[in-house]
C-alpha cells in the first residue's frame, strides 16, 4: 500500500476552486500525487509546492516555490528546477483537472520533506522557465494563486468496536457501515482503521 501518506484539501479565496490531493511516498523514493481539482478555467494551470504552509492570508502567505537547493525555476523533468516545480495540471471544459503526478523531488520524509508546506494552484499556465517574461525563472509566470492548502500527513490509528449488547450493536452499525462504509456484520470485535490528519509545522 506504499509508505508515508499526506493530504491537501484545496480551496480558493472565493470558494470556487476546490478539491483534494493525496500524496503517497513509495519505497523507491518517488512520491505519487493523485486527486481532482474543480472550478478552474479550462486549460493548463501552474502546480507547485510552496515553501510555507501558512495560509493565514490565503494563498498569498505560502511564500515562494519550495527551492532548498537554490536553483532556477524549470520543468519537472529538468535537472535545474525548484523541488516544488510540478509543471501544469490541465482543466477540461468542465473546469475539472484530474491530477496524476509522480516526482522524486517531493519526499514526505527527510531533510527536504514537503510536509507542512503548501500545495498551490495558479490561475495561468507555467511556462516552465522557458518564457521571456521577467518571472519565468522564478515562478514560470503562472499568475495569481487560485487554490492552496497545507500538506498534512495522514496517520492511521485504530479503534476497537466491542459488540456486547443492543446499544453497542447500534453503535457498531453507525461507525462501521454508515460513517466508514464498511459492509461488515456487527457480530464480533473489529479493529477499525481510521485516518487522522497530523499537522506538520515548518520553520
Amino acid at each position: 500500500m506504499g509508505g508515508l501518506k499526506a493530504v491537501a484539501v484545496i480551496t480558493g479565496g472565493d470558494n470556487s476552486v476546490k478539491g483534494s490531493l493525496h500524496f503517497i511516498q513509495q519505497a523507491n523514493g518517488v512520491t505519487q500525487v493523485r486527486g481532482k481539482i474543480l472550478g478552474l478555467k479550462p486549460g493548463p494551470h501552474g502546480f507547485h509546492i510552496h515553501a510555507l504552509g501558512d495560509t493565514t492570508n490565503g494563498c498569498n502567505s505560502t511564500g515562494p516555490h519550495f527551492n532548498p537547493l537554490n536553483k532556477d525555476h524549470g520543468a519537472p523533468w529538468d535537472d535545474a528546477r525548484h523541488a516544488g516545480d510540478l509543471g501544469n495540471i490541465v482543466a477540461g471544459q468542465d473546469g475539472v483537472a484530474e491530477v496524476s503526478v509522480e516526482d522524486k523531488n517531493i519526499p514526505l520524509s527527510g531533510q527536504h520533506s514537503i510536509l507542512g508546506r503548501a500545495v498551490v494552484i495558479h490561475a495561468d499556465s507555467d511556462d516552465l522557465g522557458r518564457g521571456n517574461h521577467e518571472l519565468s525563472k522564478t515562478t514560470g509566470n503562472a499568475g495569481a494563486r487560485v487554490g492552496c492548502d497545507e500538506l498534512d500527513q495522514l496517520v492511521i490509528a485504530s479503534v476497537w468496536v466491542n459488540v456486547l449488547d443492543r446499544n453497542t450493536h447500534v453503535f457498531c452499525f453507525v461507525i462501521l457501515q454508515v460513517l466508514l462504509g464498511f459492509n461488515l456484520p456487527c457480530k464480533a470485535i473489529y479493529q477499525v482503521p481510521l485516518y487522522f490528519v497530523q499537522h506538520a509545522y515548518t520553520s
